[in-house]
């Protein structure tokens, strides 16, 4: 082990942070990834042997379709395993196949139906005259494809602040305000979206916060019902509005569901009986290791999901057999199946959890971390230890002193990421030398997250998912980064971003101006 003079002028320790000036030439570490750290191989595996065996047929989608070949004869494990969580509508004991949407897109494909499915019914009630403004209320941060997906198919997104002090919960107050000033520009509220487990704070939503969530829904499908009645009673040759349309529709993504750290389990909108029919909820084994099989599901009642199934019929037909056997040995409670997936997940779990009490415990320095116990702390302590060479104190030096100017603002509950708050280093000046075709321009002053790309990622060569991708203001600069990489990259990540941070100076003082009484003017 190396003693404390020779860590000092070894290049690590606080030298470590200084070990990557910002012209080295260094390979690009894309912190922006949303691919979770371990493959699920076994479920590939027979997704891919189960595939094979009859490639040749064609799977139908037709509901009433009961021949061979059929797609909701491979869902009978999905729609069981559902079931049982308490996805299904009241009265029912359980799900039927119809309404289960396997998609081969994952819950990209199926979100991206779920509006064609909403607006489609906005444009033909606007045909019949009406005039309506369809607007989607997003909590953000969120997944930035998500939000151009909405603007694409024609909606007003209605972007509805988290309280990132407070680590990024939602407000109660927050949306109600949001809903009200829609109303005030005329727009109507035809969707909401958002994810439980939450992508990027890796907040969970239980059940008591979706109840109370669930009760603004139901007020503003109130307040649209006596709007569609007045407007009928206004009208006696038009007819009430009653299809997907009229009411919110909650399009709850779960996608990361099953990489909650502890505990605490997510809260489906649709596990409320008297939500369900309100509810499209997307699932797909993407984040748990499958993200190349892109396969996903949708679960809602079957007049939408059958609408949605029209929609996915004229494009491809059916989603690929091999993403079709995924789906049915992940979603499923057979002991063999269900054995696997939890081992995986467990194992998963435990790696995202270390990894970001690591990159945690780097930027903002380990004992300002309640979250992390006296074992994580030991582990963290070995980990450094082991990649770096040095020596236990050094080690702990380097997990207790942070970054100065960046900070994480996030304490997820559940998968892989974390939020870096740049915004210490406003106002501060830095070189436009990192950026040849703005090298001419000499100094700036850091305002929005453009100095984080100029400085952080030009000069120290990492890729961020920008704050302004999901859905937040340039000047928050807030950018999210992923932990789901090799302890080394984490270090070297954190060395990269002390490094990148030396190069924001402090603007100089302006000296005062002597005035002739002998008194500085300013």
């Amino acid at each position: 082990m190396k003693q404390a003079q020779e860590y000092e002028n070894s290049g690590v320790g606080s030298g470590f942070w200084a070990m990557t000036g910002p012209m080295t030439r260094q390979k690009r570490l894309d912190l922006s990834l949303g691919d979770p750290l371990l493959p699920l191989r076994g479920v590939a595996a027979y997704a891919f042997r189960m595939a094979s065996r009859d490639l040749n047929n064609y799977y139908n989608m037709i509901p009433s379709y009961s021949g061979p070949g059929s797609v909701r004869d491979v869902l009978h494990p999905v729609r069981d395993y559902f079931s049982a969580r308490g996805f299904h509508d009241k009265g029912w004991s359980g799900l039927t196949t119809e309404e289960i949407l396997p998609t081969g897109g994952g819950t990209t494909e199926a979100f991206d139906l779920a509006l064609r499915m909403l607006h489609a019914d906005v444009a033909e009630r606007n045909g019949q005259g009406a005039v309506i403004k369809p607007a989607i209320l997003m909590p953000v941060p969120t997944y930035g494809m998500f939000m151009d997906a909405a603007k694409a198919a024609g909606f007003h997104v209605v972007k509805v602040e988290r309280d990132l002090a407070a680590g990024g919960v939602l407000n109660r107050d927050t949306l109600i305000a949001a809903v009200n000033d829609a109303h005030k520009a005329g727009y109507r509220i035809i969707a909401y979206y958002d994810c439980n487990p939450h992508n990027p704070t890796g907040l969970i939503r239980g059940k008591a916060e979706t109840e109370h969530l669930a009760e603004i829904f139901e007020a503003i499908n109130a307040h649209y019902a006596q709007q569609d009645l007045n407007a009928l009673s206004l009208n006696t040759r038009s007819r009430l509005w009653d299809h997907a349309g009229t009411r919110v529709t909650i399009i709850d993504d779960m996608v990361y569901d099953g990489l909650e750290m502890g505990d605490e389990k997510p809260f489906g909108f649709a596990q409320l009986p008297h939500m369900y029919r309100d509810t499209i909820t997307l699932f797909g084994p993407s984040k748990a290791g499958l993200v190349g099989l892109r396969a996903g599901v949708a679960i809602g009642p079957r007049d939408k999901i059958r609408a949605m199934m029209g929609i996915t019929r004229h494009a491809g037909y059916f989603p690929p057999t091999p993403v079709l056997h995924a789906l049915a040995a992940y979603y499923n409670d057979d002991e063999k199946f269900a054995a696997q997936r939890s081992h995986h997940l467990a194992r998963l779990n435990a790696q995202h959890r270390q990894n970001t009490l690591l990159m945690k415990a780097l930027v903002n320095g380990m004992d300002t971390m309640p979250e992390a116990s006296d074992a994580d702390r030991a582990k963290m302590l070995r980990i450094v230890m082991k990649e770096t060479g040095m020596d236990r104190a050094a080690s702990r030096d380097l997990l207790t002193r942070g970054i100065k100017g960046v900070r994480i603002i996030t304490t997820p509950q559940a998968g892989f990421f974390h939020l870096l708050d740049c915004s210490p280093l406003r106002d501060r000046q830095y070189s436009n030398e990192f950026v040849p075709y703005r090298a001419f321009m000499g100094t700036a002053t850091a305002q929005t997250e453009e100095a984080i790309d100029h400085v952080l990622a030009a000069g120290q060569n990492l890729q961020f998912a920008y704050g302004s991708w999901a859905g937040l203001p340039t000047h928050s600069m807030i950018v999210r980064l992923t932990c789901a990489m090799p302890h080394r990259d984490i270090l070297e990540t954190a060395r990269r971003l002390a490094a990148g941070v030396k190069d924001f100076k402090r603007a100089p003082r302006v000296a005062a101006i002597p005035s002739p009484s002998g008194r500085g003017l300013g």
